[in-house]
């Protein structure tokens, strides 16, 4: 795909969501700077010390020895599964609630029983009413998967999709980590995707296997840890966090077997173009749009063939959660081609838009959630902070693709479907 798409996606795409609107409060600028020092430490529990500061973007001393390689083009693509449905999802017990916003405020109660999405603000407007005065519905698209099997869990739709799972901060062996893994497995995804935070206790090997391998060996390739077996083929994309780095990144590459240099990389599943990008102060390559590691993903977007591509990363561009926005990573994505980008780092989920793409966070892996602290953003379209889970995308061959985050609780809180009716994927 060359990279006039991204200029031209809201000429050339049509979509549709459901959510409720953010609540309408004055807007805060969460762009503004603020340091990371000492908020971004394991729950209670999760082992670690609770003393142990986490460093502000750029101000550690990173990993001596890093690998030095600039990655290669053709990356491996991964096994694009097997048709059939895959198990009801039952959620987890003890899903921590959604928030249910202003009392009367119409909601997704999803599965009987549950929960209620966030509102906002009394009296803000649904983004998507359907007929008039009817609460906000899914309006999905042809051939989109439906809601089916136990809490909600959504039918495996025909073999010429790619559906890729995306969350992050996860990586502390907590109770609710593994409830997300529970969500994603159901699915019986093509690929995963994470935007960071793997690992937050132990750098070595088998910190990565307690922390990461436990939930999710059977989707590694080359699995070598002690908890059963791995994937024939690899399904299980990592990005670089913050937690990742101060570990120790050696560990990091040591534990996955991932193209390239292994900080960034892309991965071709067809219709789905997935990039990972290593948005930590201390890669080699740089991490500014004019950088080595930019002027690849630049190039990589610009060759690409594929209907969507997909770039990820851990520290947000835009963010009105606790950490706020990153800006150093505001890169040109839409106008080098991305259809979308993913980060976490804020222990939250959000939905912005950005120069006409979706931007989100999805930091609801399993570590501790914290609450909004101000105002969404202007960009912001749907926001989320009481629910762990994970997003699940969904993309087809015909040009149409649906981005959902689903609760742990078995409940879809978000939806946002784009049609893309000229691509032509391979």
């Amino acid at each position: 795909m060359v990279a006039s798409l991204g200029l031209a996606w809201t000429l050339s795409c049509t979509s549709s969501e459901t959510a409720i609107a953010p609540d309408a409060s004055t807007p805060v600028d969460a762009r503004g700077s603020k340091s990371d020092a000492g908020i971004d430490r394991p729950a209670p529990g999760v082992g670690g010390s609770a003393s142990r500061p986490d460093a502000a973007v750029g101000g550690r001393t990173g990993v001596a020895g890093a690998p030095g390689n600039t990655g290669a083009a053709g990356a491996p693509s991964v096994s694009t599964g097997a048709a059939g449905a895959p198990p009801d999802n039952t959620g987890a017990a003890g899903a921590p609630p959604v928030s249910t916003g202003a009392a009367g405020a119409p909601g997704n109660t999803g599965a009987a029983g549950a929960p209620p999405v966030s509102t906002g603000t009394a009296g803000a407007p649904p983004v998507s009413t359907g007929a008039a005065g009817a609460p906000p519905v899914s309006t999905g698209t042809a051939g989109a998967p439906g809601i089916t099997g136990a809490a909600g869990a959504p039918a495996r739709p025909a073999s010429a999709t790619r559906r890729v799972a995306v969350f992050g901060d996860y990586g502390g062996d907590t109770a609710d980590e593994a409830a997300v893994a529970a969500l994603v497995t159901s699915w019986n995804p093509d690929a995963v995707i994470t935007v960071g935070d793997n690992n937050y206790i132990a750098g070595t090997f088998d910190g990565y296997d307690q922390n990461v391998g436990k939930d999710y060996h059977a989707l590694i390739g080359n699995y070598r840890g002690k908890f059963g077996a791995g994937a024939a083929t690899n399904k299980f994309w990592p990005a670089l966090g913050d937690h990742d780095w101060l570990l120790g990144v050696a560990s990091y590459v040591d534990y996955f077997t991932l193209p390239g240099n292994e900080r960034y990389y892309d991965v071709d599943l067809g219709p789905v173009h997935l990039y990972a990008v290593n948005s930590n102060a201390e890669e080699p390559d740089g991490y500014q749009p004019t950088s080595t590691q930019g002027t690849w993903l630049k190039n990589k977007l610009a060759s690409s063939t594929s209907c969507f591509d997909l770039v990820y990363f851990h520290h947000p561009p835009y963010s009105s959660g606790y950490h706020g926005s990153r800006p150093h990573m505001d890169w040109p994505f839409a106008a080098w081609g991305a259809e979308a980008t993913f980060a976490g780092h804020d222990h939250n989920y959000e939905r912005l838009e950005v120069s006409g793409i979706p931007y989100f966070v999805a930091g609801t892996g399993g570590l501790g959630l914290r609450p909004f602290p101000g105002a969404p953003l202007p960009e912001t379209k749907f926001r989320d902070d009481k629910a762990h889970g994970a997003m699940l995308i969904t993309a087809t061959s015909d040009g149409t693709i649906t981005y959902e985050f689903w609760s742990t609780g078995g409940v879809k809180l978000d939806s946002l479907t784009v049609s893309k009716p000229s691509c032509k994927s391979p």
